[in-house]
């Protein structure tokens, strides 16, 4: 290939990171475009693999984003030849990393790939503080140059300010979901007999929804809208949540108004447009498919999906728990119960998806447990 061809390959490279870089602005997703920024960067430079690593803010260390399922590596701040460039914002041309007395050898180590050559390139924000490094090595045809150094500078450069913006939506997603965890927590501090219960729907109703094989913003927005469905018992006594025995007519009145007190406090809380039907679906998860179910009186598919899905989950917890009234029933029962529901209490398509995840899932922790 001769020098205007491999020019023209680059630029269209080049061109392709600026559009992975600008897909990063509409859905700020770290790990679904770092396969590809690395992909395009060792291309552009004829590298045999390139490595993405970010700050961590908590401790200045350096992470690998992207790595071989189940494989991490974690360096700290000046560790290695990674952490010197994410420590000095400085670059480095190595033609023979092992040598150098700053190499460690714990990336060679995690990947089972000895390291011939190396180009590491640091991104660097506006405040002129390296949030992350780049890492091209093994050049497929000798060793990397200025020229390989320029072509990847300029592509760390296109990538860095979407890069850091991701980063920073990744941070505020994380900050946004221990929000969310606390909320579930503090109502298991209120009602300790049930503790984990909006964990256990959550981890349930999620597992329903992928059965269904909805995408994946309906699973997250069922998955928060599980952690929340029982905020609105915030707003009920004590002596009422945690009363032994049968409850009253009053007191069954007073503890089923907290679907509409969830409703009314969630529904305060900014959601992004992807969860934006969170409030709904949390407060609507004791709503029947016959229509018989509460606040709203919904009946079949005017009810929320998710609220449809959470319902199964709840019931199916509340079954197979100790609670102040009653002890707890065995899976198996507790599965045959909900699925003699079907139909009235339950929709039956999630009926038939609740079965498929039972069958793959909850009997296998069943069969496990009885082993031990």
């Amino acid at each position: 290939m001769d020098s205007s061809e491999s020019n023209i390959k680059n630029l269209e490279r080049l061109a392709r990171l600026v559009r992975l870089s600008g897909a990063l602005i509409q859905k700020p997703d770290l790990e679904s475009f770092s396969d590809g920024i690395v992909e395009e960067c060792a291309a552009i430079v004829s590298a045999e693999k390139c490595f993405l690593f970010l700050v961590d803010r908590d401790d200045e260390s350096l992470n690998t984003l992207l790595f071989p399922p189940g494989k991490k590596l974690k360096l700290r701040r000046g560790e290695g030849l990674e952490g010197w460039v994410m420590k000095t914002g400085d670059y480095i041309i190595s033609d023979n990393p092992i040598e150098d007395s700053r190499y460690s050898p714990k990336l060679a180590q995690a990947i089972s790939c000895d390291i011939r050559n190396s180009l590491i390139i640091p991104f660097i924000n506006k405040r002129l503080e390296t949030f992350g490094v780049l890492e091209a090595i093994n050049k497929t045809d000798g060793g990397f140059t200025n020229e390989d150094f320029l072509l990847l500078r300029t592509a760390v450069a296109e990538i860095s300010i979407n890069l850091e913006n991701a980063q920073l939506y990744n941070d505020l997603k994380q900050t946004f979901n221990s929000l969310v965890e606390v909320m579930a927590s503090t109502i298991d501090a209120r009602h300790p007999i049930s503790h984990g219960h909006s964990r256990r729907v959550a981890t349930y109703a999620v597992g329903i929804a992928r059965e269904m094989e909805l995408d994946e913003n309906e699973i997250e927005q069922i998955r928060i809208a599980s952690l929340l469905h029982d905020y609105g018992k915030i707003g009920v006594h004590d002596s009422i949540l945690r009363k032994e025995g049968s409850l009253t007519p009053e007191e069954y009145e007073t503890i089923k108004d907290h679907a509409r007190i969830t409703h009314d406090i969630v529904s305060k809380m900014h959601f992004s447009r992807e969860l934006a039907d969170v409030p709904t679906i949390a407060s609507c998860h004791h709503e029947r498919w016959d229509g018989d179910g509460y606040p709203f009186g919904m009946a079949g598919e005017a009810i929320p999906l998710g609220s449809r899905i959470i319902a199964v989950a709840d019931v199916f917890d509340a079954i197979t728990t100790v609670r102040e009234y009653k002890y707890a029933k065995s899976f198996e029962d507790g599965f045959r119960e909900v699925v003699a529901e079907s139909g009235t209490q339950f929709d039956p398509q999630i009926i038939e998806a609740f079965e498929r995840y039972f069958a793959k899932v909850l009997s296998k922790n069943i069969a496990k447990k009885r082993k031990r």
